[in-house]
């Protein structure tokens, strides 16, 4: 598994050539050379891109793994349900696609840290499809 792959220029023209000849499963991260999205619109653009660029290279959609870049809600309280957002559109409009995330980001400088990330966890593993 190669960890990971972005939609920055440099980086995605890097590693694409190694992804097309080793056929790795390939964890893709929601940023671009514009840096980290803030919400889900953004988020799932990106991942759209990512997808559909691997795919044409002959990557195998069940063989992506879509990291929408869970960030801290001690920073803004809306980045939990971006993230949420972004998993739900994600299995909906590519329901091969995996997805995965750094999923104890979410509760970062927050007290009671292991409630938060079990019921973050509930929430991203049963996206609303």
């Amino acid at each position: 598994m190669i960890n990971s792959i972005t939609d920055e220029a440099d980086r995605y023209q890097k590693l694409i050539p190694i992804i097309k000849e080793f056929k790795p499963q390939v964890v893709a991260l929601c940023m671009t050379d514009g840096g980290m999205p803030k919400n889900a619109e953004e988020r799932f653009a990106i991942a759209s891109r990512l997808i559909e660029k691997m795919t044409r290279e002959g990557v195998k959609p069940e063989d992506i793994y879509i990291d929408p870049l869970v960030m801290p809600i001690s920073t803004d309280k809306n980045y939990g349900n971006e993230v949420l957002k972004t998993i739900e559109k994600i299995a909906l409009t590519f329901p091969k696609v995996n997805t995965i995330c750094g999923l104890s980001n979410v509760s970062y400088g927050l007290p009671q840290r292991k409630i938060i990330n079990q019921l973050f966890l509930v929430a991203a593993y049963e996206p609303r499809v």
